[in-house]
């Protein structure tokens, strides 16, 4: 059974706005965090509220954290769930990718998006030997990126 929120001394339930964790707009919650402790990532410098983090979800690195105490809601949004638009665009490509296009990432940019079928993501089908509606993807570098290379 669980225990349910651990209450601050200091700030009791604790109610913290959220936002959608993949476009950053406003949340539809509040989350109770209670008696959460904020960490800092030694590598991008990213915040983490909650448990002790094994891994940065900003920077995905593993360096370390520090701890900057109780986290105390000063006015700050905490990531909460996706957002409706973000929901209705997620299904969207989800769909796309089962009538045969591929997802992609960025190494460098984060950035991620989905590819038509065509007859590369036919090749990259054919190369992993996965087929339609199974999920398939490919990693770009900074110079194959079509984000990236936007700015260049």
């Amino acid at each position: 059974m669980s225990k349910g929120i651990q209450l601050s001394e200091k700030y009791g339930v604790n109610p913290t706005l959220t936002y959608c964790p993949r476009c950053g707009g406003e949340g539809q919650e509040i989350a109770l965090v209670g008696r959460a402790i904020e960490y800092e990532c030694h590598n991008c410098k990213g915040r983490i509220v909650g448990i002790h983090p094994r891994t940065c979800p900003h920077c995905e690195s593993s360096q370390g954290f520090t701890s900057l105490g109780e986290f105390d809601g000063s006015g700050e949004r905490l990531p909460g769930e996706i957002c409706d638009s973000c929901q209705k665009e997620i299904e969207q490509l989800k769909k796309i990718v089962e009538e045969g296009g591929i997802y992609w990432k960025c190494a460098n940019c984060k950035n991620r998006g989905v590819i038509r079928k065509n007859e590369f993501t036919e090749m990259v089908r054919e190369h992993s030997g996965i087929e339609p509606p199974d999920p398939v993807g490919i990693e770009f570098t900074k110079e194959e990126c079509p984000e990236c290379s936007k700015n260049d």
